[in-house]
């Protein structure tokens, strides 16, 4: 397996520790300090598996282009995406990108609910 898909798995794993946190941390009370310290974890891996790519790809990459990844990656990847494959490559780019964000939610949700049930707190209506 290559780095980029690696890269991938080890997004959606952050967002199940991500989920995993939210479940366990809220009763105690410096929560907030490791949950940053996830969510930094989480903006990493996309700014890597970027990077990568756009090595691959010979795609210059610029420090406001990085910025944009980094802080506004809702603009950022799909100005990416057309600008290093075009049009259409880009948009079916942004679309795999959505539909990844759609999964690394469900794995935070999923995460979350599984901490919450196994600790008892949640009960399905």
């Amino acid at each position: 397996m290559s780095t980029k898909p690696k890269l991938l798995l080890a997004m959606l794993a952050s967002e199940a520790a991500v989920g995993a946190a939210l479940g366990l941390l809220p009763r105690l009370p410096a929560a907030g300090v490791p949950l940053f310290a996830l969510v930094l974890l989480t903006s990493f891996f996309p700014f890597a598996w970027y990077r990568l790519d756009a090595e691959q790809r010979g795609y210059p990459r610029t420090w406001l282009l990085n910025v944009a990844i980094i802080g506004f990656a809702a603009f950022g990847f799909p100005y990416y995406f057309v600008r290093s494959r075009g049009i259409v490559g880009g948009a079916l780019a942004t679309a795999a990108g959505f539909a990844f964000l759609v999964l690394s939610l469900v794995a935070c949700v999923v995460a979350t609910t599984v901490v919450l049930g196994l600790r008892g707190e949640f009960t399905a209506q």
